[in-house]
């Protein structure tokens, strides 16, 4: 039925050329201005059914996605017939943006894959739009451990997005000087600059920039100096590693333990034995890591 009517289009245009296909869209080349209102398809829009689902590769390694719900951190996107979420610190939004300012139901755009193991809670890889930027080259400019003056372009529930120099990057809530019961939205306001920024981590293969404000502080640096390897310590579980690890806070130092340094039974996961807020006992220090900042540890 849609082939006859395909057919019957066709012959009422007689000779006349095929409409132009809609471009995919560059977010951080489109004004905010210019974007529609996220619950209302752009001009730019595309059927996610069909033939026309993008799942072809797009440029510099990145995939072609279309935006299929906006929430207020959240865009929903399909890829292929794979339904992802990106996550507002993985957008390329303006200082102050939030993902319904700048993307609307079927927009499409460029992504990058910077991680093909599923979220355990969402069974998809992970996508990037700001990671699809052209900036590999840059990425490599950076030295771990230098500390660099940043913009913060937005605040989330789980930290906060931040320009160093056209590159963005993320200092997440556990690398925040942040009191008890602060919010990162309580502390930090888009647009304002702060100097001498800890660079954290780079991981130039997935195009992962990430900063600390709470390892430069002065009394930060001399806690972790007057730590010595093979202590034995306590520390509260902040957050889990993608990979399987954990995220502590010892004393008020940033600790981490790798999947394969905690006492796990086989099939066990770290999310299946320990919970946010727990405190761990007997935690051997097995590196004092004055680059990054941060006490290595095992179980």
């Amino acid at each position: 039925m849609a082939k006859n009517r395909r057919k019957k289009r066709r012959k009422r245009r007689g000779g006349q050329a095929a409409a132009p296909q809609p471009p995919v869209l560059r977010p951080s080349r489109v004004a905010p201005e210019e974007r529609p209102d996220a619950v209302v398809a752009s001009t730019a829009a595309v059927s996610t059914t069909g033939d026309e689902r993008p799942s072809g590769p797009g440029t510099e390694g990145t995939v072609v996605g279309t935006v299929v719900g906006v929430e207020r951190e959240i865009l929903w996107i399909d890829v292929g017939g794979v339904r992802s979420m990106l996550y507002a610190s993985e957008l390329m939004l303006g200082v102050g943006e939030r993902p319904a300012d700048r993307y609307a139901v079927g927009d499409r755009f460029e992504a990058f894959v910077f991680q093909m193991e599923p979220e355990p809670d969402l069974g998809a890889p992970q996508f990037s739009i700001r990671r699809a930027s052209p900036y590999p080259e840059a990425l490599a400019g950076l030295e771990l451990g230098a500390e660099v003056r940043v913009t913060v372009v937005n605040t989330y529930d789980a930290g906060i997005e931040l320009d160093v120099g056209g590159l963005r990057g993320n200092a997440f809530h556990n690398e925040l000087p942040l009191q008890p019961g602060e919010s990162p939205r309580q502390r930090y306001e888009p647009g304002e600059t702060i100097e001498g920024v800890l660079v954290r981590w780079i991981d130039h293969e997935a195009r992962d920039l990430t900063l600390s404000i709470k390892r430069n502080a002065p009394a930060y640096v001399d806690a972790l100096r007057r730590r010595a390897v093979g202590e034995i310590v306590s520390g509260t579980v902040t957050a889990f590693w993608g990979n399987g690890g954990l995220w502590l806070d010892v004393d008020g130092l940033v600790g981490s333990v790798a999947p394969d340094e905690l006492d796990l039974s086989d099939g066990e996961s770290a999310r299946e034995r320990y919970a946010v807020g727990e405190t761990l006992e007997g935690l051997f220090v097995w590196q004092v890591n004055h680059e990054t900042r941060h006490l290595s540890l095992s179980l």
